[in-house]
């Protein structure tokens, strides 16, 4: 049975965790108190990255505890690819809340006490700047969906800090509290933008999108000796870590024991140069190949 760990994930998402939810409790005071509603949606966004960053550690940690077994052949790793859905289908909701209150305020303006609210977004983008440097360093900030999504979350809360910082110099400047609603809409930009992202790449995994060019895979294999043709040839990501596939691959070899070398040097070239994990491979002879069809019966 084949086992597939998201531990390196789950602990590079420990600490921005701690560290995000202290940002948003100084934001939201710092917000209500000071009257500032690009600072009440920053601390949002931040409260969006910590609920996101915390199903994400949830389904790691769970996909991780679970075996694979005949009733679930890759365990729970499909987790992470619904909670990454799920965070940002949570980050669209906050920007359509948060346009709601900028347009209000653009009819009912509200004073903004610029001068201490500024503090408090510098501190938040201190925060984010050493999350955002922590992240980095993690080895699965490239791949692992759920490290990508905290990364542009946090990415997108260090520009909304900006943004605040700039409405609240804005403000301070001229004395007109509209800056602070106008920097509010930019931070919901950012977070549609982010959000927008986030879905597309797993509604991606969800509809087996290939995450690799089928073609440069096939010449590949085409270069293995005793492989003459490569037949409906499949991949799908079962989370962002995971990458299988099927082929039909045509041989000159009769013999199962030379088959069954041929099929070892395909699955190892193409695990180490396509990270292709686990792949079923069916042989035949080009007098096989030519008596059925290889098409794909998808009709309901």
């Amino acid at each position: 049975m084949h086992t597939h760990s998201h531990s390196g994930g789950a602990s590079a998402l420990k600490y921005p965790i701690v560290v995000l939810f202290a940002t948003f409790l100084v934001e939201i005071v710092g917000g209500i108190v000071f009257h500032s509603l690009s600072l009440v949606g920053d601390s949002m966004h931040v409260f969006s990255d910590i609920f996101a960053l915390g199903i994400a550690y949830g389904a790691i940690v769970i996909a991780n505890r679970k075996t694979p077994d005949d009733q679930f052949v890759h365990g729970y790793h499909r987790l992470e690819v619904l909670s990454a859905l799920v965070n940002g289908m949570l980050l669209v909701g906050i920007a359509v809340f948060l346009i709601m209150e900028a347009i209000d305020r653009f009819q009912n303006p509200h004073e903004v006490n610029a001068k201490f609210a500024i503090w408090i977004a510098i501190f938040g983008l201190l925060v984010n700047l050493s999350v955002l440097a922590m992240l980095h360093k993690s080895a699965d900030h490239k791949h692992d969906i759920n490290i990508k999504a905290a990364y542009l979350h946090v990415l997108g809360d260090s520009l909304a800090s900006i943004s605040v910082i700039v409405g609240m110099i804005l403000i301070i400047l001229s004395g007109n509290p509209i800056w602070d609603s106008i920097v509010s809409l930019v931070i919901c930009a950012l977070i549609i933008y982010a959000s927008a992202r986030v879905i597309l790449e797993g509604t991606n995994i969800l509809m087996h999108r290939s995450p690799r060019d089928l073609e440069e895979i096939r010449c590949s294999m085409l270069e293995i000796q005793h492989v003459q043709g490569v037949e409906e040839l499949r991949l799908w990501q079962v989370c962002s870590h995971l990458t299988v596939g099927t082929a039909h691959i045509i041989t000159d070899l009769e013999r199962l024991a030379e088959i069954a070398d041929v099929s070892k040097l395909v699955k190892a070239k193409l695990r180490g140069n396509f990270d292709i994990r686990h792949l079923i491979l069916e042989f035949e002879t080009p007098e096989a190949a030519a008596n059925h069809s290889h098409d794909f019966d998808h009709n309901h």
